[in-house]
């Protein structure tokens, strides 16, 4: 059973303004926190798709690194025929 105290209380009427003003209240906390929620949710959203954005030309960044050494590579090859056709052709 509830102590007499609770009954009490819980068996007097409200005035219908409080019972208003706590309904809207409460819509308006809920209006307010869905909104920041959507907020945020957008924002992560936004914030993942840059960082898989990065995370492939971070991949593009490490193919082109591997090709430029090979270029370099081929280009002291070059170098190395040319100083000895130079040598040679003298």
């Amino acid at each position: 059973m509830m102590p007499p105290a609770v009954h009490s209380f819980l068996s007097q009427s409200l005035p219908l303004p409080m019972v208003a003003v706590l309904l809207l209240q409460t819509a308006g906390f809920v209006w307010i926190g869905s909104d920041k929620f959507t907020s945020i949710n957008m924002r992560l959203a936004v914030l993942e798709k840059s960082a898989d954005g990065q995370a492939g030309q971070k991949d593009r960044i490490i193919v082109l690194e591997q090709s430029l050494g090979t270029i370099k590579e081929d280009l002291a090859d070059i170098k190395a025929m040319l100083r000895e056709q130079k040598g040679s052709g003298k």
